[in-house]
């Protein structure tokens, strides 16, 4: 029978950032940041370039230590990268010397998993990427978005408890970038985890996340934070709804609007 404890940490927040704020010199990115995500939850983060994104992705990998406040993951404080957290970047971040195989694997040859097990758990995912047959190539034999599908597997093959993800998808053409986007909800479905998607893309990021938090100000916060309550699993017919492009359009007006206020003079994000 489950306990009190046991239900609570099972209804608990996967990520809690409390008052998270970071800088660089003088230079204040971000501050005040305060943000709850649940388990097996997406969200999607936008706003105007420079507003710090990417830096508050990498508090969250530990990759950054945040100045204000405090990362929460699974109610332990992010003191440096773990092993339950994975991030794919937009540069894909494959090693050029070695094969799709051996770089999807990588991160389980680290933790000394064995090599037939390494085998295994890489063709699974190799495979699930729409990669199969590539596992002897190298990344310059790939394509953009076969190389960031190669960048998705490695990280899904440490069976990661939160996902991050730093505008994966931004360097790609784009058919290829919305065919990636639907390839990701897919494999989303079949391997549900807490994910947290950073983009420049409005309708990306209202199509992949339960919720699009928006960032803007100097230095930065979190402005709003929109509910998309569209069903899953999500296909083309999504973006076509009238729901999707209602919720696009705030999304837009709120991003748009500042961005049109900097280059007026009126308001200035950084």
């Amino acid at each position: 029978m489950a306990t009190i404890n046991d239900t609570e940490k099972a209804d608990a927040p996967r990520i809690v950032l409390s008052g998270v704020g970071k800088w660089f010199d003088d230079l204040c990115v971000f501050q005040g940041v305060d943000l709850d995500v649940g388990k097996n939850e997406i969200i999607s983060i936008v706003g105007p370039s420079g507003c710090g994104k990417t830096s508050l992705l990498r508090c969250l990998n530990g990759l950054l230590k945040p100045d204000q406040g405090q990362v929460l993951v699974d109610g332990e404080p992010v003191l440096g990268p773990r092993k339950s957290i994975a991030m794919v970047f937009q540069d894909f971040g494959l090693f050029p010397w070695k094969t799709v195989l051996g770089n999807v694997g990588y991160g389980l040859k680290v933790r000394g998993v064995p090599k037939s097990e390494i085998r295994d758990v890489a063709q699974h995912f190799i495979k699930l990427v729409g990669l199969e047959g590539r596992e002897h190539a190298y990344p310059f034999q790939l394509s953009g978005g076969m190389q960031q599908r190669a960048g998705l597997a490695r990280a899904l093959t440490v069976n990661p408890n939160v996902l991050l993800m730093d505008e994966p998808f931004g360097s790609l053409d784009a058919q290829t970038r919305e065919l990636l986007q639907f390839e990701l909800l897919n494999i989303w479905s079949e391997n549900p985890t807490t994910m947290v998607f950073v983009t420049h893309a409005i309708e990306e990021a209202v199509l992949l996340g339960d919720r699009v938090v928006v960032m803007m100000g100097r230095p930065s916060s979190i402005r709003t934070i929109v509910d998309v309550p569209l069903p899953r699993p999500r296909d083309p017919s999504t973006i076509a709804s009238a729901e999707f492009q209602q919720i696009r359009h705030y999304v837009w007006e709120l991003v748009m609007g500042v961005e049109r206020g900097r280059s007026d003079g009126a308001a200035h994000v950084g």
